[in-house]
C-alpha cells in the first residue's frame, strides 16, 4: 500500500523545526518493512497538496488538537482509511474519534501493521498488542527527511545559547517510573535499549550526515547505572559529544565520571521549584538541597547544568519565586529554561484540580503555550491567574537580566 506520514505545524514552539519527528519516524520505520511510506511535511507544504494515498496516518499533541481537526477532512478526502495517535490521541480518543476512522491509544509500532492490514476502525489500545522489544524496533526513517530536517544548528545549545553546531536527536530508553503531578506522560516501567543497539544508531547517523552531536531525549539517562556504565565506555571511542537529562537526586560522582568518559558536555534537571513547599505539593519526590548538590557535582566534572524551571504551580507564592532567583544566585547553574505551568489533560492535576486547590479557567487547547509570552490557565484558592502571570514575567525578566 502506499502510506503517507503527515507532520503537522507547530505554532505552540520557538522554533518546530528543531527537533525530528522521531515518533513519526519510527512509525515510518515499522510501515517500510510491508508498504511504499512518504512523509508530507505541514511545515513546509500546504494542505491542499497532500497527495492520494490508501493511508493517511499523523500524530498530534493536545495543543495541536484544533489544527488536527481542521485538517481531518481533507485527509479522509484523500485516503481510504485516515490513523491518529500522539499525546492527543492516547488521553482524550473519544473526543478525536469522530475525525479520524482509528485512534490509537499509546506506542503505535506494535500496532500500526496490524491496523493497515485489518483495515480497522474505531479506538485501539496498543497495550492490548505485543510491542517488539524496543531493541528489535527499527531505528527512526531518517531518510524519508532532508537533512536539514534531521540536523539542526539550534538544537546543541538551546534556546538563547550557542546555536552553530550541527546535532540531531536520540532515545535510548521509553518509559519513566515517576508520577510528577504536573506531567502528562503516562507512568510506565522504563525500557531500555541495549548500548550495543545505541551505538550502532549512533555509527549510522555518523556514517549518513557526519553528526558527532546528540540530545538524548530520555526522560532519566542516568537512570539505570549499569547500563550507563557499558554504555559510556563504549561511547568513549566514538569521540562524539551529547546533552542529556536527568533527575538531581540520582547524581553521583561515579555517575558524572562515566558522564564526561562518554562526552557529556551538559545535563538538564528539571528543578521546576526551589520552594520545598511546592514541590512536595506536585509529587516531584526531590528537594532543592537535591538540585543544588547536583547541579555543584556535575561542575566538577566541567558539565554544563541546564536547569528547567515552571512557574505558576499550585502552591506558588510570591516567597517561590524570592526562592527561585535566591537559588540561581547561589547555584549559579551555567543555562536555563523557564515555562508556565499548564494542566493537560492525562496529568494529575488536569484529573483531580480540586485535590491540588486549583480550577482551570480555560481549556481551549489552541491557547495552551508553555513558553514565555503566555498566560495561566488556571487559579487557585489563594492566588489569582494575574497574579501567576505576574509571577511568570517578572521570574523571566529576572532570568533574563542575569544571563546576558
Amino acid at each position: 500500500m502506499n502510506i503517507v506520514l503527515v507532520i503537522l505545524e507547530d505554532t505552540h514552539s520557538f522554533n518546530p523545526t528543531v527537533y525530528p519527528p522521531l515518533g513519526l519516524l519510527y512509525i515510518a520505520s515499522e510501515l517500510e518493512q510491508q508498504h511504499n511510506v512518504s512523509i508530507y511535511d505541514l511545515r513546509d507544504n500546504p494542505i491542499e497538496n497532500i497527495p492520494n494515498a490508501d493511508v493517511i496516518a499523523c500524530s498530534a499533541t493536545t495543543s495541536q488538537s484544533k489544527r488536527l481537526k481542521e485538517i481531518a477532512p481533507i485527509l479522509k478526502e484523500k485516503s481510504k482509511l485516515t490513523i491518529v495517535g500522539g499525546s492527543y490521541a492516547s488521553w482524550t480518543p473519544e473526543d478525536i474519534k469522530p475525525y479520524f476512522d482509528c485512534v490509537v491509544i499509546g506506542e503505535g509500532e506494535g500496532v500500526i501493521n496490524y491496523i493497515i492490514d485489518n483495515n480497522y476502525k474505531g479506538i485501539i489500545n496498543a497495550k492490548d498488542y505485543n510491542l517488539k522489544d524496543i531493541n528489535s524496533i527499527c531505528f527512526p526513517a531518517r531518510h524519508l527527511l532532508p537533512k536539514n530536517r534531521i540536523l539542526s544548528t539550534e538544537l546543541w545549545g538551546g534556546y538563547r545559547f550557542e546555536n552553530d553546531i550541527p546535532a540531531t536527536t536520540l532515545i535510548t530508553s521509553r518509559g519513566c517510573p515517576w508520577k510528577c503531578s504536573f506531567c502528562a506522560n503516562i507512568p510506565q516501567k522504563v525500557r531500555y535499549r541495549t548500548p550495543e543497539n545505541i551505538i550502532k544508531e549512533i555509527e549510522n547517523i555518523i556514517t549518513d550526515y557526519n553528526c558527532y552531536h546528540f540530545r538524548f531525549l530520555d526522560d532519566n539517562f542516568i537512570m539505570n547505572v549499569p547500563r550507563l556504565r557499558e554504555l559510556c565506555n563504549m561511547l568513549a571511542p566514538l569521540n562524539i559529544h551529547f546533552r542529556c537529562s536527568g533527575r538531581s537526586d540520582l547524581i553521583t560522582e561515579e555517575i558524572c565520571s562515566l558522564l564526561q568518559l562518554g562526552g557529556c558536555n551538559e545535563i538538564g534537571f528539571g528543578v521546576e521549584s526551589c520552594d520545598d513547599s511546592v514541590l512536595k505539593i506536585i509529587n516531584k519526590n526531590e528537594t532543592v538541597d537535591d538540585h543544588e548538590k547536583a547541579i555543584i557535582m556535575v561542575k566538577k566534572y566541567n558539565i554544563k547544568s541546564k536547569v528547567f524551571f515552571m512557574s505558576g504551580l499550585p502552591g506558588e507564592t510570591w516567597e517561590t519565586i524570592k526562592k527561585n532567583k535566591e537559588f540561581i544566585e547561589r547555584v549559579k547553574p551555567d543555562k536555563w529554561f523557564c515555562t508556565l505551568f499548564t494542566p493537560y489533560p492525562g496529568c494529575d492535576v488536569w484529573n483531580n484540580p480540586e485535590k491540588y486547590n486549583v480550577e482551570i479557567i480555560n481549556k481551549d487547547f489552541a491557547n495552551y503555550y508553555q513558553t514565555f509570552p503566555t498566560k495561566s490557565t488556571i487559579k487557585t484558592d489563594t492566588i489569582s491567574n494575574e497574579e501567576l502571570n505576574d509571577h511568570h514575567t517578572d521570574f523571566i525578566t529576572y532570568i533574563e537580566k542575569q544571563y546576558k
